[in-house]
């Protein structure tokens, strides 16, 4: 028997043909990048210091010696700081949105330094509070503009066939068709496909799905590709199964002078929107973020406090109204308390104008019917007009809700529910609404079969998806305009 002699060496990987002649990319763009990035960072740096002097000069009639000082210790810094936080002119991927927030970053950070240094060395009350403001704003607004100005530029050039960079699609079907359209819908990006890979074409539906085989097959096609075409960056639009696949072909592809990406289809793990963050240099996929964090829940909240105040004092003396109705018809209580699932599913205690005559449920919470006959007089029109829902107003303002989410249904049917429809308690990511997108669009109302509730959780999942300021209205105004009209509600 033969000893073992320690771990084997791995095989060489299989690669493309060594020495093989590539098409030549030309253009008067291409191999200037870092030059254009030293003009664009000298760009900055010399219109920022130009305000320093314009609002120096301005306000003291000099340019002293300790804004000399400053000046030369902002034209150290900001290069430093700009390339520490990832500010470049080539973001060809990245939205405007995000390119002028990684600018504020930068410069907040270089402001912040300075003022740390002028603390430390005494010399705050040297420079005019003044001068020093209108430049910290200025010298942000000054910066976003040139960057507007070489985006729009380039984007230009772009639409005009210059600046473009070539790709190659790697990919298994739907994966691919759908990457392959995102780059074709976003053309400012500049990236034209030269051709693509499926994965599925490859093999045979009889034949085995052998990983070796489809790799050999994926870098014969793609030799053949790269052959005919130039290519700057290759893609793998991939489901996450397929990271074997990626691992060789990447492989493969190290010695090439192209750009290798790898783009994961997670949508068969994800649970609601997905966000990718970083800790020392690890991407961390969050496969179930919510979309209403940071700056967007600040958003939310204004307009819940705002809009919801509003709602309550004009609907004050209509419900002073209705209790007396409730009163007078039924007697009391006039509000309808429950348990009801909050954010993340803790319960909330939730008001309504009471709708039906007093009765015990023994524990089981029973959804209103057409006819019900617990159902009063009154509260059948409260119920048809949404206006039961009035006093969770009060929640909104306190913040226990929202106008616009999910609706909160009783603790009993997150239970029941909860195992019966596929991802039914994602819909607690956000707070509830008071109305939602599923009620706008009808899925409102008694939920006597599983896939009603199994729709109504659908809606409410896209909203959350797609929520925006302006889909919020939507909803409010809908809700307004139907509070008549719907034969849902009842």
């Amino acid at each position: 028997m033969r000893a073992d002699t320690g771990p084997r060496a791995k095989p060489p990987a299989p690669s493309l043909t060594p020495g093989t002649a590539r098409p030549v990319a030309t253009g008067i763009t291409r191999g200037f990048s870092a030059e254009l990035g030293i003009l664009v960072l000298a760009l900055d740096v010399g219109a920022v210091l130009g305000l320093l002097y314009y609002f120096a000069v301005q306000r003291t009639g000099g340019f002293a010696d300790h804004y000399v000082v400053l000046a030369a210790i902002t034209a150290v810094l900001m290069p430093l700081v700009m390339r520490a936080t990832g500010v470049s002119h080539r973001m060809r991927l990245s939205g405007w949105f995000l390119e002028a927030t990684v600018l504020a970053r930068a410069w907040v950070i270089t402001l912040m330094c300075l003022v740390s240094l002028s603390f430390v060395t005494k010399t705050t009350e040297l420079f005019s509070r003044e001068a020093i403001v209108k430049w910290a704003v200025a010298g942000y607004l000054v910066q976003v503009l040139i960057h507007a100005v070489l985006r729009s530029t380039l984007h230009q050039l772009r639409a005009q066939g210059i600046n473009i960079r070539y790709a190659v699609v790697v990919g298994r079907g739907q994966c691919l068709r759908d990457f392959s359209e995102l780059l074709a819908r976003n053309a400012w990006i500049g990236t034209s496909v030269v051709g693509t890979i499926d994965f599925d074409t490859l093999m045979s539906p009889h034949e085995p799905p052998d990983a070796e085989e489809i790799a050999a097959r994926a870098l014969a096609r793609l030799e053949e590709i790269l052959s005919r075409h130039v290519s700057d960056a290759i893609y793998f639009a991939l489901p996450a199964t397929d990271v074997v696949l990626v691992e060789k072909l990447a492989e493969c592809l190290v010695g090439e002078p192209i750009e290798i990406n790898w783009v994961p289809d997670l949508s068969s793990l994800v649970l609601l929107n997905s966000s990718v963050r970083e800790l020392e240099g690890q991407p961390i996929i969050c496969l179930s973020d919510s979309p209403l964090a940071g700056g967007r829940a600040l958003i939310k909240r204004v307009e819940d406090i705002v809009l919801g105040t509003i709602l309550l004092i004009i609907s004050a003396p209509l419900m002073l109204a209705i209790a007396l109705a409730i009163v007078a018809t039924s007697g009391t209580p006039v509000l309808f308390r429950q348990k009801r699932g909050g954010l993340y599913g803790k319960p909330i205690v939730v008001w309504k104008f009471r709708t039906m005559r007093a009765h015990d449920e023994d524990g089981d919470v029973k959804q209103a019917r057409r006819e019900d006959p617990r159902v009063t007089p009154v509260g059948a029109f409260l119920r048809r007009t949404s206006l039961d829902e009035l006093p969770q107003l009060v929640h909104v303002v306190t913040g226990r809700m929202s106008l616009v989410g999910p609706r909160p249904h009783a603790v009993e049917h997150d239970t029941q529910y909860g195992t019966m429809v596929d991802r039914y308690l994602l819909r607690y990511k956000i707070k509830p609404g008071i109305t939602g997108w599923a009620q706008v669009n009808g899925w409102r109302g008694e939920t006597e079969q599983v896939e009603k509730m199994a729709m109504r959780v659908a809606h409410d999942l896209y909203y959350i998806r797609n929520w925006s300021l302006g889909l919020d209205l939507k909803v409010i105004w809908l809700t307004i305009t139907r509070m008549f009209a719907d034969s849902r509600a009842y």
